[in-house]
């Protein structure tokens, strides 16, 4: 994952969308603790609390839960590796 300012601007969403497949979905991540996967909505200018413009991009809803790997992406999960088997013997003597 390439970081992205925490105040991005228009032209560095741009960019970061850019490196991607023109026809690739795009959805927000949310809520690191019960991580869900939300379609965009309206996307409108307003103003930020100082006065200054801002762009807004609104949520449409739930599209079910964010893959763990893409959580994991995120830095919002630790990263798990599936413990080794070891395998038990069965009948084993000893000599």
């Amino acid at each position: 994952m390439r970081p992205i300012a925490s105040d991005p601007t228009n032209t560095e969403i741009i960019e970061h969308l850019s490196r991607y497949a023109p026809g690739t979905p795009v959805r927000m991540a949310i809520n690191p603790e019960f991580p869900y996967a939300h379609t965009l909505g309206g996307i409108v200018l307003g103003v930020g609390h100082d006065g200054s413009p801002v762009i807004y991009i609104g949520e449409a809803g739930q599209a079910g839960f964010l893959p763990a790997l893409t959580a994991q992406e995120l830095g919002w999960h630790p990263r798990t590796v599936v413990p080794a088997r070891t395998r038990r013997g069965v009948g084993a003597t000893d000599q």
